[in-house]
């Protein structure tokens, strides 16, 4: 999230393997006006579900994945299976 700071350990950590996962602006805008409805909260549009917002979220999740060297996935059409091998194959290249 913008404005969040990440944990110092993070930084810290040694050989560590972080994984940027991001989905689509939709599939991250459809997921969480779900969760707002489970959750029964208001259903009219907020910074939650805002596509706008959402893409900033991204812009930023992209750039700070960048910056620090760490790998993309794309998660909006896998499934959990085949993100974990995914992660797997990361781990694996990197020794």
């Amino acid at each position: 999230m913008p404005g969040v700071a990440l944990p110092d350990s993070l930084y810290r950590a040694e050989k560590p393997l972080i994984v940027c996962l991001i989905a689509s602006t939709g599939r991250i805008s459809q997921v969480r006006e779900y969760r707002e409805f489970g959750a029964g909260g208001d259903h009219g549009k907020s910074d939650y579900t805002d596509r706008a917002v959402i893409a900033e979220e991204l812009k930023y999740a992209r750039s700070l994945a960048a910056r620090n060297d760490w790998p993309i996935i794309d998660v909006t059409r896998r499934s959990i299976e085949e993100t974990a091998a995914a992660i797997l194959a990361l781990k694996h290249q990197r020794g």
